[in-house]
């Protein structure tokens, strides 16, 4: 009964060394090293030119939190060289122990000073429909 004890403590001391190493690392990650790397993957996903001109700060709980200054996202092609969408500051929030669930509970989406440039070429194509192509692929085959 003894050793029962000894493992399940050892265990549970495992678990909390774990879950403070996982705290220590989040909380000294710095998003901002990563800004050029964002960059990119947004503009291989999307073929936009993504710019962060602030600071990115990250939440934990109880919501996972995503805060980011200056953000501009680029024109598509073919359109003018007028940025597609400005803001001075972006917010997203999203509970965290839903995720574990696999499930998506947003609960705050903000953009203040927002300057969005929507536009339509003379062959009747806008310069947000290739945005809204790939969100309904990605709806359909998920």
């Amino acid at each position: 009964m003894k050793s029962i004890i000894k493992v399940v403590g050892i265990l549970f001391g495992l678990i909390i060394i774990i879950f403070a190493a996982v705290v220590f690392y989040i909380s000294t990650l710095d998003p901002n090293e990563y800004k050029s790397l964002i960059a990119e993957k947004f503009q291989e996903e999307n073929g936009r030119s993504l710019t962060i001109d602030g600071d990115i700060v990250i939440t934990l709980y109880p919501w996972l939190g995503l805060e980011v200054s200056g953000v501009t996202v680029g024109n598509a092609p073919g359109f003018s060289d007028t940025a597609f969408l400005h803001a001075d500051n972006a917010m997203l929030r999203i509970k965290l122990l839903p995720l574990l669930r696999k499930q998506y509970e947003i609960d705050t989406v903000r953009l203040y000073g927002l300057s969005l440039n929507m536009e339509k070429n003379q062959a009747g194509v806008t310069n947000w429909e290739d945005l809204t192509e790939q969100s309904a692929e990605g709806g359909q085959s998920g």
